[in-house]
């Protein structure tokens, strides 16, 4: 009775701060609500209490959030006199666009595609497939995401044919390279992007949106797309379109919180587990891996996720299994950081983190600046809902410095070829 009760609060306080709009906050309780649920229903079944925990801690998330209108009032915007779009701006943001969509297209004719894959379930994670040091790869993960981004800034903005045309195309080349990725979720995924990066950008989403026909039917093709992406993952063993929907309900809910379920009740084991302390040791793994061994940790050990799947799945810890992936979920993941009373303070800066990077996405005075706090908030989001904080900071940095020098890149094309009389009338001709 206490869960149903702290859960209607929660989702009520949640829609009364957003005003009923679909912001970043309503799309990440949207995403843990089945989560929360997975929690209650692992409670019953083995006499716990955790879901409690984990409503009370997203209570305090709120409180910073809420903390952050007091600091907002004080801060004054900037009327956007810098953020004048010409012919250079457009010029960069295109071509900055094709390096990013070539590198996408480099890894699926290098790497393969996943989706034609005989074994699409273990493929959909190699990003290093397509090699140069793995940036094709991140730059399906992380490049076609920041793009779509600061095409979607641009087109709220200055909405005009040109821009709407560049908007379509964008988004439906994110949607196209996902569905290759051969991830069930990967529609779903788009579908809450979507709302949370035009919401960066200032355009008003209600929640009556989401119920718009055009909606509900994306709704309906990314289950199909789902349900017929786990009919050919070996490990789900599905045989019959109601036996994957029956996984797929069990894997939003209990399956997606029994990962963090089980660390939070073994934290003091796992922590045992590793010689190092569960960041230090997954930030190593993840320099060390992305640096092909050059910066070698020799005490790194695997991260929690992983070590927390091979026990759940009794599946030995070495580089040559396949390791089901597992989500901890923010929650959990600061839980094993920081243990419990700690962990209060952390959902406290995390909820004001998140509505200062939300307020900084919309009001910066650059489009390259608000698409880059668009960015981490994005990642935030994705670490609230999935944990893995070592890996979102490294891949964050890493990314936002590769945005930053190949789109200076651009501009630095635009100046060179605006001074060349042949490639001026090519590039720049008013006809």
């Amino acid at each position: 009775m206490l869960f149903y009760l702290l859960f209607i609060i929660l989702i009520i306080i949640v829609l009364i701060i957003d005003k009923f709009q679909i912001n970043p906050l309503t799309l990440t309780f949207i995403n843990l609500i089945p989560i929360f649920i997975g929690y209650y229903t692992l409670d019953l079944k083995n006499d716990t209490h955790l879901s409690i925990l984990v409503l009370v801690n997203h209570y305090l998330f709120l409180i910073g959030y809420i903390l952050f209108y007091i600091f907002k009032k004080e801060q004054r915007i900037k009327k956007n006199n810098k953020d004048i779009i010409d012919n250079k701006s457009y010029f960069s943001i295109f071509a900055f666009f094709l390096i990013v969509e070539l590198f996408v297209v480099y890894h699926f004719a290098v790497g393969g595609i996943p989706i034609l894959s005989s074994n699409v379930e273990m493929d959909r994670f190699n990003f290093s497939s397509s090699g140069l040091f793995g940036i094709p790869g991140r730059m399906l993960l992380f490049g076609l995401p920041f793009i779509s981004t600061m095409v979607s800034i641009l087109f709220y903005k200055y909405n005009s044919s040109k821009t709407k045309k560049f908007f379509l195309i964008t988004w439906a080349l994110y949607v196209f390279f996902n569905l290759l990725t051969g991830f069930k979720g990967a529609l779903l995924t788009i579908c809450l992007q979507f709302f949370l990066v035009t919401s960066i950008s200032n355009k008003k989403w209600y929640i009556p949106n989401l119920f718009k026909l055009r909606n509900i039917v994306f709704a309906v093709v990314a289950i199909i797309y789902a349900i017929v992406m786990s009919l050919n993952y070996k490990s789900v063993s599905a045989v019959s379109i109601n036996s994957s929907l029956n996984y797929l309900l069990n894997r939003a809910t209990e399956q997606a919180s029994l990962a963090g379920y089980f660390t939070i009740n073994n934290s003091s084991f796992l922590h045992a587990y590793q010689n190092l302390h569960p960041f230090i040791n997954e930030f190593q793994y993840y320099i060390d891996k992305y640096t092909n061994g050059i910066i070698n940790f020799k005490s790194a050990n695997f991260p929690v996720e992983m070590v927390v799947s091979s026990l759940l799945t009794g599946t030995p810890l070495t580089t040559n299994n396949f390791i089901v992936s597992v989500t901890l979920g923010g929650f959990a993941y600061l839980y094993i950081l920081f243990g419990q009373y700690f962990t209060y303070f952390s959902m406290l800066i995390f909820g004001f983190l998140f509505h200062f990077l939300f307020f900084k996405a919309k009001t910066s005075n650059t489009l390259f600046k608000r698409t880059a706090y668009g960015f981490i908030l994005l990642r935030t989001y994705v670490f609230l809902v999935n944990g893995s904080l070592a890996y979102n900071i490294i891949n964050t940095l890493i990314m936002l410095l590769l945005f930053w020098f190949l789109f200076r890149i651009s501009q630095i094309l635009y100046d060179v070829l605006a001074k060349n009389i042949y490639a001026k009338k090519i590039f720049f001709s008013k006809e």
